[in-house]
Formats: structure tokens, C-alpha cells, sequence
């Protein structure tokens, strides 16, 4: 007889960004953060707090939700697929957001700490 006295469920653990179950956390281009100023890196990291909760993505929804023109959309939605939130578009040209909720939090910490200027210092993850 077999006893699983030790086992534990990794779908129902808290700290899910420390299972080996997580989803990755992206390895980015640091440049891609760097080339942006910094209300515009302000911006990414509300527009990916949004698009990972919304688990949605469309540019015109983004513009609309944000208020933002169209050249910033697109230069977010280069942001937000090179940082790892949503994926390169597909055949049909939708993008799916890969980022989890659950990962949320270390998502915005690695894109923060990698930005070398300091500029998000002040904001804090939720």
C-alpha cells in the first residue's frame, strides 16, 4: 500500500511563483525598457497590469481604455510582446496574452529592476 502523506498539490499552493509549475517569467531586451521615457514606462506598466488582468488583448480596446493616440498603442504593444505579456500575432493576426495573473507581481518587479535609471523606484508592486 501506498501512502502520499508528503505530497503536495502544486495547483492548489499559494505561493504559486516558486513551483516548478510556474509559467516562466520572459527573458526580455533590456534596450526595449531603456528606450522608453518615463511617463511612457509609467504607461507599460499600467497597460500590462491591465491587459494580465483583462487577460485580453486588442490595440483599438487599448487605445479606448488607456486614451492613448495610436503611435503610443503600437509602441506599447511592442513593449508588452517584447517584455513577455502577449505573444507575437498569430496567422489571424490576434495576440494572446501569456502572461498569468498569478505571475503578475514578478513579471512587474523583473521589468522594473531592469529599467537602469531608477524612474520606477517610487512604484510599488501590488
Amino acid at each position: 500500500m501506498t501512502t502520499f502523506a508528503g505530497f503536495t498539490d502544486p495547483y492548489t499552493t499559494t505561493s504559486f511563483d516558486s513551483s516548478r509549475f510556474a509559467p516562466p517569467i520572459a527573458q526580455f531586451r533590456a534596450n526595449v525598457i531603456d528606450e522608453l521615457d518615463e511617463q511612457e514606462f509609467e504607461l507599460l506598466l499600467r497597460t500590462a497590469e491591465l491587459v494580465v488582468q483583462a487577460q485580453a488583448f486588442s490595440g483599438v480596446r487599448l487605445g479606448q481604455a488607456m486614451r492613448i493616440p495610436s503611435h503610443m498603442v503600437n509602441r506599447m504593444t511592442r513593449a508588452l510582446e517584447e517584455v513577455g505579456v502577449i505573444s507575437a500575432p498569430g496567422f489571424d493576426g490576434r495576440r494572446q496574452v501569456t502572461a498569468d495573473i498569478r505571475s503578475l507581481s514578478s513579471l512587474l518587479t523583473t521589468i522594473m529592476t531592469t529599467r537602469g535609471d531608477g524612474v520606477s523606484a517610487t512604484r510599488a508592486v501590488a
